[in-house]
């Protein structure tokens, strides 16, 4: 089964921005589930609820870190809209990109 990775802009400000980043990578990954891939969403790996609170209280880089080990597992990436806003999912595109992987940007599925 093909794996692909749903990468976009997840960090906001606030709680009520931080929810709606979520619930559009759970929208993406049950896209992928049905269209018949095995998704990857980074946001799942977090294992609770993501609130604004557990960036500021947690460095960034330490979620991208685990974030890039789930990337290269994948075959493909789906970027979301808004990602070039987001510099985690900017240097995902950019690595992905360099390790051949099949492209696919949110509105040209």
């Amino acid at each position: 089964m093909k794996r692909i990775y749903i990468a976009g802009p997840i960090s906001a400000p606030t709680h009520e921005e931080m929810v709606l980043h979520t619930k559009r990578f759970d929208e993406a990954e049950e896209l992928w589930r049905r269209l018949g891939y095995e998704p990857l969403n980074p946001v799942a790996q977090v294992g609770h609820e993501v609130r604004a609170e557990d960036f500021q209280m947690r460095p960034w880089d330490s979620y991208l870190r685990e974030d890039l080990k789930l990337l290269v597992t994948a075959d493909s990436i789906y970027m979301m809209r808004g990602w070039t806003k987001s510099k985690g999912a900017k240097l995902e595109h950019h690595i992905a990109g360099e390790l051949g992987f099949f492209i696919i940007y949110e509105g040209a599925e």
